[in-house]
């Protein structure tokens, strides 16, 4: 139908939808719906448990960023220092290249001060004096002389070894020595020489003949007599070092050495046998000489010994020479003494009492070593005569020429001191 000019427009039917229907449809469906969720969130958001596992996994990536900055953090603070040291390294290399033994040596020179000791008041006191050796007095040489000898496992006793063995403390040890002279016992020389090198017990050794030469009051009557602290230390480095390098050979002679008391006096005779006592005597007599024979003929093969140690001559031929200087012709005489005298004699006559090492000694054992060490002695130091006569039939036998004793003692005398 057309509508009339001037009139109203035509109502339209039911079932009829215009564009502009549709669109009002639209909003209202869209108005409903923000009603129902009014903050505009999706239902799969909006659900908790969706919600909790999205936070989780936010969580997690945050973590791993956060560890692969620390990560970057520390590689970069790595590099840097490494840049930053890298010159002081650099340093310390060539430092060690041209001086390989310098970290050692200062290391061992603070513990030679030090040592890291557990000390008690009274030790802390008696180092003072090892450390300085000018400002102890007799009465302070002697205290510490007897706690050395009654502390066999003193750590005072490690710090003297450290101060020996160390080449540049060397000097303190051998001055601490001489400061104590007679208080430091040929036990405690033996103590301390038993924790020495062998380089270093020698060269103290040498040290300490020298300094002995160099004293205006030395004269060759009274040179390296027992009471002095050379003839100490020489004795004990020499038993150390004979112990050491040659203790099955020298027990060999020990055990062979005899047993049964000589009986060359009528008095020391039973009533019943004094009848007798001639026919006894000479009987002793003779066994004492064969005895004697055959320890001559055991040491001469004992110093013939491939084994004998070569530190032992060095030492003898070093005393020798420098005696000679300040007393010419008297340096010879010295090897067999120390070797005989200080060493030898005291083995067999005091076994275990002379050094640890050794056996132990009986009581009749020591009375035959004496009688045994007596004639050793004579023959040493050229005695031609006696004021006991139950002993002159030895000097008789062996002054007569070419006594083949007196021949070994030579020969063994010539090898102690040639290298």
């Amino acid at each position: 139908m057309t509508p009339g000019v001037g009139g109203s427009a035509a109502t339209p039917t039911d079932n009829t939808t215009t564009p502009l229907h549709e669109a009002s449809e639209q909003r209202g469906a869209a108005s409903m719906s923000a009603s129902s969720n009014p903050q505009g969130i999706s239902r799969e958001i909006a659900n908790p448990e969706t919600t909790q596992k999205s936070k989780s996994k936010a969580n997690e990536t945050f973590n791993i960023f956060n560890a692969m900055k620390a990560n970057l953090e520390k590689n970069r603070n790595i590099q840097i220092m490494k840049k930053l040291m890298a010159p002081v390294l650099a340093i310390i290399s060539v430092f060690k290249q041209i001086y390989p033994f310098a970290t050692s040596n200062l290391k061992k020179a603070f513990h030679s001060s030090n040592d890291g000791l557990s000390l008690t008041s009274e030790e802390k006191k008696l180092k003072k004096f090892i450390d300085n050796p000018k400002s102890m007095k007799p009465d302070d040489a002697k205290n510490l002389g007897e706690y050395l000898s009654r502390s066999k496992e003193s750590p005072l006793l490690d710090h003297l070894s450290n101060l020996g063995n160390n080449e540049a403390t060397r000097e303190s040890f051998t001055a601490f020595a001489e400061a104590m002279g007679i208080h430091l016992t040929p036990a405690t020389c033996s103590d301390l020489m038993e924790k020495l090198s062998d380089k270093a017990g020698i060269e103290i050794a040498k040290q300490l003949v020298k300094n002995e030469l160099n004293l205006p009051e030395t004269n060759k009557a009274t040179l390296f007599r027992s009471n002095t602290i050379a003839a100490r230390m020489i004795t004990a480095y020499q038993t150390q070092v004979m112990i050491k390098e040659t203790g099955s050979e020298l027990k060999g002679i020990f055990d062979r050495l005899p047993t049964q008391r000589y009986l060359l006096r009528e008095v020391d005779l039973p009533d019943q046998d004094k009848e007798k006592a001639a026919e006894i005597i000479q009987e002793n007599q003779k066994r004492l000489m064969n005895d004697f024979s055959m320890i001559m003929k055991e040491v001469d093969s004992f110093t013939k010994n491939e084994k004998f140690p070569s530190q032992i001559k060095e030492l003898n031929q070093f005393i020798e020479t420098e005696v000679n200087e300040r007393f010419p012709g008297e340096g010879a005489k010295f090897a067999p003494q120390f070797f005989f005298l200080r060493f030898f004699n005291s083995a067999i006559t005091q076994g275990a009492g002379f050094n640890k090492a050794l056996p132990q000694k009986s009581p009749e054992q020591i009375r035959v070593g004496i009688q045994l060490t007596k004639l050793i002695q004579n023959v040493v130091n050229e005695m031609k005569t006696t004021k006991e006569e139950h002993m002159q039939f030895f000097f008789d036998a062996v002054n007569q020429e070419n006594n083949p004793e007196v021949a070994l003692f030579k020969g063994i005398s010539e090898r102690l001191r040639t290298p």
